[in-house]
C-alpha cells in the first residue's frame, strides 16, 4: 500500500516542526512547506519540501502547481504557518498594512490552499487539521492582526467542517494556548513543550476539535464567564 502524505505549513520550526517529526515516525510521507528551506540537521524528515510565501497569492499559485505535479494525493493536511507581530495604531506607520498582511498568512492562505487542493483531499479520507488559537476567545491588545484572522480562521474552519460533513474528509480544530516557539517573546517561560503537544494531537485526532493544555481552563471559563476571559486577555494579564 502506498505511503500516506502529510503537507504541512511552516514546518521549519515549533509545533509544526514537532508535528513534522510525530507523523514521519509514523510512516507519512512528510511534505513541508515555509518561507525558508529547512537547515540540513531537519531535511531528513521531509519527502518534499517547497518555500513559499503565504502573503504572496502569486507564490501559493507557484507551490500549487508544483505540488500537483509531483503529488497526486493528500492524506492529511495540516494548517499551522502564522505570524504574530506586536505594534499600536497609535505608533505604527504601517498598522493597516501589518494587519493585512497578517490576515493573509494565517487566514486567507488556508482558505486558498485547502480550495485549490479539495480535489486531491476528496481522493482519500483525509484529514485537514487546523491550528486556530485561544486568542479566538477575544484580542490580545498588541496583537489586533493575529487575534483577528485566528478568530476568522476559527469560525471558517467550523464552517468548513459542516460543508464537508457529507464527504470522507474530516476537519478538525486544534486549540493551542502559548507554545514556546521563537514567534513570543515570553513563551520560553510560560509556553508548552511542542512535542508533548504534537502527542496529544496525535493521541486525540478522533475528536473534531482539540484543546491543549496552556488553553483548557481558559476555554473552561470562557464557557461561563465570556467577559473575564476577554478582559484578561485584552489587558494582557491571561
Amino acid at each position: 500500500m502506498d505511503k500516506r502524505i502529510c503537507l504541512i505549513t511552516g514546518a521549519t520550526r515549533g509545533f509544526g516542526l514537532s508535528l513534522a517529526k510525530k507523523y514521519n515516525s509514523l510512516g507519512y510521507l512528510v511534505v513541508g512547506l515555509a518561507r525558508t528551506a529547512p537547515p540540513s540537521e531537519i531535511s531528513g524528515f521531509f519527502e518534499a519540501f517547497f518555500i513559499c510565501d503565504l502573503s504572496s497569492e502569486a507564490s501559493i499559485d507557484n507551490f500549487i502547481h508544483k505540488f500537483e505535479n509531483q503529488f497526486n494525493r493528500i492524506d492529511l493536511f495540516i494548517h499551522n504557518a502564522a505570524i504574530q507581530n506586536s505594534y499600536s495604531i497609535l505608533e505604527a506607520m504601517q498598522y493597516s498594512k501589518m494587519i493585512d498582511h497578517e490576515i493573509a498568512v494565517n487566514f486567507s492562505a488556508p482558505v486558498k490552499l485547502t480550495s485549490a487542493l479539495l480535489p486531491l483531499l476528496l481522493q482519500r479520507k483525509s484529514l485537514i487539521l487546523i491550528v486556530t488559537s485561544l486568542l479566538q476567545l477575544g484580542p490580545k491588545k498588541s496583537a489586533p492582526g493575529y487575534c483577528a484572522s485566528k478568530a476568522a480562521l476559527a469560525n471558517w474552519t467550523r464552517n468548513l467542517r459542516a460543508q464537508l460533513s457529507s464527504s470522507e474528509i474530516r476537519v478538525i480544530e486544534i486549540i493551542p494556548g502559548l507554545i514556546k516557539t521563537d514567534m513570543t517573546s515570553n513563551a520560553a517561560k510560560k509556553g508548552k513543550e511542542p512535542d508533548l503537544l504534537a502527542d496529544i494531537v496525535i493521541q486525540k485526532s478522533h475528536k473534531d476539535c482539540i484543546i491543549l493544555p496552556g488553553a483548557r481552563l481558559a476555554w473552561f471559563i470562557a464557557a461561563f464567564m465570556p467577559n473575564f476571559i476577554r478582559h484578561k486577555l485584552l489587558n494582557g494579564t491571561g
